[in-house]
């Protein structure tokens, strides 16, 4: 960018930028061979000479002694006309009056009067590196705070950074003793002899460092010899001791005495643009001193638990224990030898999960204070509570530990677990009664999204009671809480809520133990006779079923619903279970028939195929045809997809119907050479065993397979998607791929792009009456032209009137579909009608 600009700029721009430059009163410039040839006001100003001083001058004179070779070296490469921009960041260098100053320049080579000539362009950086001097010392101190144990090592590590590190002629810390006097505590430094005689002259009370104590306020001397507020003999003592600039801060304790650290320095080099970073320290100081108090009392704290009847615990951060008093052994029956450097998992009744464990050590290691509640194991295996406090702990070092103090609570839990016992369990079958089945469904539902609460009623118990005894009863009642529970083993709770009447709240489903199934298995329960003594009895029941939560969002609602459901179904008949809704009940009908149907056409091979053919949209020939499954059952009755398609998707069936479809529609590609596309579920697609099996059926057909699946499936997982996609389109003969239903979901123009897709399908949503519908028209034809800029084809499916035809056909639709052209057929239909369009 720079070359581009100084090209562009001629010779009058060129001599006013360099001016510009040279007369600047904030930068320096200075041309040089050996010495100085030319100086600007700026530079003589930095340097303290006048300019007929400095022009004349060897160049390497200004920098300091110890860097002086090396910039000779630099020198006589300039001289000799070597070019190139060089920089240099923070140099150390010498005014006349002997103090420093750190500077930042950029040096070249030109040709001045016809010779290589160096130039300089210069910044002065002595504030900045005076910034980075103290901010490193920030850094050491913090260092030196979590390393401290006491306060005297504290306050001489301190004082030695500041002068052995950073160049300090003088660093002490003084405290106040009883009697409200100054005393200094720790002193080091070349100049240490001015504090003993700031003392013994009696001047301390004049000094910065009092001055300090009585405002409470960090004070900072620029210039010893400038500064109003220093007494005229602590200015001469600080001059005889060659002291310029020095600063006290104080430090803050949690005792009731007073402390300040003073530094000092032989350069004006402390001033108030280091007024923030000083701020600083001193606070990091005065935080460590409460710190090291803290640590002397653990020390005490540590005499007190070792002895306490409190169980008391350390470990490191990996969980190792380092540390037990005595209480630990006691409670837990293990001696010290068999803890001490073992993981406190040693105590771990297996009454907590995993998620219990993981949520207390990631809020430890957050840093926080954990309150809990834990049940152990003692060394005999049985089951202690401690009440536990565990609090996470800095020591010096950035190193960390855990501490457990707690109390042991066994007998109160114990107390507690009887009387919750009574409260909310069944004496008679050891289920929970009504309001533990209340207070356990109140908890499930504020963690489940889906739920059914059931109310079960044994009809004519009464009876029962009043022929066989209340004894025979109650032992009736026990044997078909115990039947439910087996019959049962994903509910979550099972209830005796009165004197015949159970509970059930369900909220894990799978295939077989799914809501739809849930009143046949109910009524399934009470099936075969139970067997008490030596008696046989059957009883027959009713329930209701009420759905969380689309009957209801709490417990007193779904109670509500399940009971108004129960009273229905009894008014039905015995044996009869319902849902509150309508809608539900009819749902489970459909899903019975469903399940039948698809079992029976599995069995007894009762599916077969209908045929829809698409066609080119300018010749009208059959480009293909998809494959949709139907079934005919015993009696001759055809069933549509939409009567079981739901159930097949998510069944065992899914498996073996998909392989006799791929069978079916190989046989045909082979027979008719035609395109035949059918429709994979989203489970399908994911099984990698089945993708191997489409992979082993284009071994045989070629590419005349066509996979038709939705955009909601590919986009659901698009990494996974592409991955398997990527596999079927790398084999010799891949399958086309269609993506059904298009423009319906919600990632349709993204997807595109994405995936190596062949067609595309457009809904007939968009299709339907087209010519009259601008908006339609305006989508479908972006489609198109998307479409055929990335070479995919497009079918417009559910075509059925000329003028939709039409309409398409100018869009540019490369193939159509719908009953405009042909319904679904039987195969023997549409072997006939590739015949036709033959001849």
């Amino acid at each position: 960018m720079a070359d581009t600009i100084l090209k562009s700029l001629n010779k009058e721009d060129l001599y006013r930028l360099g001016k510009a430059i040279i007369d600047s009163k904030k930068i320096g410039f200075a041309l040089y061979r050996e010495k100085i040839i030319y100086a600007n006001d700026h530079l003589c100003e930095l340097f303290g000479y006048k300019k007929e001083e400095l022009e004349g001058m060897p160049i390497v004179s200004l920098v300091h002694k110890n860097l002086r070779d090396k910039f000779k070296k630099i020198l006589s490469e300039r001289i000799s006309g070597k070019r190139g921009q060089s920089h240099y960041r923070n140099v150390m260098c010498i005014r006349k009056d002997g103090s420093y100053l750190f500077l930042n320049f950029t040096a070249d080579t030109v040709m001045y009067e016809g010779k290589p000539t160096g130039f300089m362009i210069i910044a002065d950086s002595t504030m900045e590196k005076r910034m980075l001097v103290f901010y490193s010392a920030l850094k050491d101190i913090n260092h030196i705070i979590t390393e401290s144990v006491d306060v005297f090592s504290l306050y001489s590590n301190v004082c030695k950074t500041f002068v052995d590190k950073y160049g300090m002629k003088l660093a002490w810390v003084g405290e106040v003793d009883d009697k409200g006097s100054l005393r200094p505590v720790f002193v080091y430094g070349d100049e240490k002899e001015y504090v003993d005689e700031l003392f013994v002259i009696n001047a301390q009370d004049y000094e910065i460092s009092s001055m300090c104590i009585k405002s409470n306020e960090l004070k900072i001397v620029e210039d010893v010899n400038k500064c109003p507020f220093i007494n005229e003999v602590v200015r001469n003592l600080m001059q005889k001791h060659s002291l310029v600039s020095a600063c006290s801060m104080p430090l803050e304790k949690k005792t009731k005495s007073k402390a300040v650290l003073s530094l000092y320095t032989d350069k004006n080099f402390i001033n108030n643009s280091a007024y923030d970073v000083l701020k600083e320290i001193q606070g990091d100081l005065s935080f460590s001193l409460g710190r090291v108090d803290e640590v002397q009392k653990s020390i005490t704290f540590y005499e007190a638990a070792k002895s306490s009847d409190w169980w008391f615990l350390m470990t490191d951060i990996d969980g190792k224990i380092l540390f037990i008093n005595e209480a630990v052994e006691k409670i837990s029956g293990y001696s010290r030898d068999e803890i001490i450097g073992q993981n406190p998992r040693i105590f771990k009744s297996g009454l907590h999960d995993k998620g219990f464990y993981k949520d207390l050590w990631d809020r430890l290691l957050k840093g926080e204070t954990v309150e809990v509640v834990i049940a152990n194991r003692r060394k005999d295996g049985t089951i202690f509570h401690i009440q536990d406090k565990i609090i996470p702990v800095v020591l010096p070092g950035n190193i960390k530990r855990f501490i457990a103090i707690g109390r042991d609570i066994t007998k109160e839990k114990e107390l507690s677990r009887e009387a919750q016992k009574l409260k909310f369990e069944d004496a008679l079958t050891g289920l929970l009664n009504l309001n533990g089945f209340i207070y356990t469904v109140e908890g499930k539902l504020r963690s489940t999204d889906l739920g059914a609460l059931i109310l079960v009623d044994i009809s004519n118990f009464s009876y029962i009671n009043r022929a066989h005894g209340f004894e025979f009863g109650d032992k009736l009642l026990k044997a078909v809480a115990k039947r439910l529970k087996e019959e049962f083993p994903l509910v979550s709770c099972v209830a005796r809520i009165g004197g015949d009447d159970f509970g059930l709240f369900v909220d894990a489903f799978d295939e077989k133990n799914n809501i739809a199934v849930l009143p046949a298995k109910l009524m399934e329960t009470f099936e075969s006779p139970f067997k008490i003594n030596s008696t046989e009895i059957s009883l027959s029941a009713n329930a209701g079923i009420a759905i969380y939560p689309t009957d209801g969002r709490d417990i007193r609602e779904l109670m509500e619903k399940a009971s108004i459901t129960l009273n229905r179904s009894s008014k039905k008949g015995k044996n009869i279970a319902l849902f509150y809704s309508p809608i539900a009940d009819e749902n489970v009908q459909r899903y019975i028939f469903a399940e039948s149907l698809v079992d029976r056409a599995v069995r007894n091979s009762l599916f077969f195929l209908h045929y829809q053919p698409y066609f080119d949209s300018w010749d009208n020939s059959i480009f293909g045809a998809e494959a949709l499954v139907r079934i005919k059952d015993e009696d001759g009755n055809i069933y549509y997809p939409n009567s079981f398609i739901d159930y097949l998707e998510t069944s065992r069936f899914l498996r073996p119907f998909e392989m006799w479809l791929l069978h079916e529609v190989k046989e045909k590609i082979k027979e008719w050479k035609k395109h035949v596309s059918i429709n994979i579920s989203a489970s399908s697609f994911k099984d990698e065993e089945f993708i191997n099996e489409i992979i082993r059926v284009c071994s045989e057909t070629g590419s005349y397979l066509t996979i038709e699946i939705t955009e909601r499936t590919l986009m659901s997982d698009v990494k996974k998607s592409r991955k398997i996609i990527d596999k079927l389109k790398n084999i010799e003969h891949p399958p086309m791929i269609s993506i059904d239903d298009f423009g319906t979901g919600y990632a349709s123009l993204s997807m595109l792009k994405e995936f190596p897709i062949d067609i595309v399908k457009i809904d007939m949503s968009f299709v339907r009456n087209i010519h009259n519908n601008r908006k339609n028209m305006s989508i479908v034809i972006a489609i198109i032209q998307l479409t055929k800029s990335l070479e995919i084809k497009t079918i417009a499916e559910g075509v059925e009137t000329e003028e939709e035809y039409n309409a398409l056909r100018t869009m540019g639709a490369d193939y159509i579909q719908g009953y405009y052209f042909a319904k679904p057929m039987p195969e023997v239909m549409f072997e006939e009608k590739l015949k036709d369009h033959l001849k």
